[in-house]
């Protein structure tokens, strides 16, 4: 029996620890519209110098995806971001700009007008690292769908967002939400399914 638990926490183990990064998932994009969902633990070794309440979507080196500056609207983000309250905040805005050679998908910050106001992260120091965030962008024929894949973008914290200087925001390990296969759930379902028949069968010969 204690072998059979050992293999089943191992099937299980590397499901949570997908779990546990920070994920890109839900991606849905048209020429109208843009949507997805951040969600995970966002993790860095250092400080960006500037502009710490800031988060920037951006691809590197693609400046063929996002077609004009205008600001989507209507642009709605909802979740938390380092134990801070998207949702209700009053100071949240949302919108997207592109430059040449970093094209940026999406800003979102807190009060960066206004220093006396200013909310920043911190993703170093390990308390509310999280990232629980849903964006919704509408602006008419901003984007090129075809010229951008999930897979080319990376989430940034902090920097020149407004240039496009990827250099100076601080990248976070952002990853592509992982699906596990058909196969895995059967053998987990299979695991759990010969933990509780072993369980019935020692009871009986109790």
């Amino acid at each position: 029996m204690k072998k059979l638990i050992l293999a089943l926490v191992a099937l299980i183990a590397p499901l949570s620890a997908a779990r546990a990064e920070l994920t890109l998932s839900n991606w849905s994009i048209t020429t109208d519209t843009l949507s997805f969902d951040i969600s995970g633990t966002a993790t860095a070794t250092q400080l960006p110098a500037t502009n710490l309440g800031m988060l920037w979507l951006a691809a590197p080196g693609n400046n063929t995806w996002v077609n004009n500056l205008d600001n989507p609207w209507p642009a709605v983000a909802t979740g938390t971001i380092d134990g801070l309250d998207v949702s209700s905040s009053g100071d949240v805005f949302v919108f997207s700009l592109s430059t040449p050679g970093a094209s940026v998908g999406l800003l979102i910050g807190f009060d960066d007008m206004e220093p006396s106001n200013m909310v920043e992260f911190n993703f170093t120091d390990g308390l509310n690292d999280e990232i629980n965030l849903h964006v919704e962008l509408t602006s008419v024929g901003k984007y090129n769908p075809a010229n951008i894949s999930p897979a080319d973008l990376v989430l940034y914290w902090g920097g020149n967002p407004y240039a496009g200087d990827t250099a100076s925001g601080v990248a976070l390990n952002l990853n592509l939400a992982a699906i596990p296969e058909p196969s895995t759930y059967a053998a987990i379902l299979g695991g759990m399914a010969g933990v509780a028949g072993l369980i019935v069968r020692r009871r009986k010969q109790a």
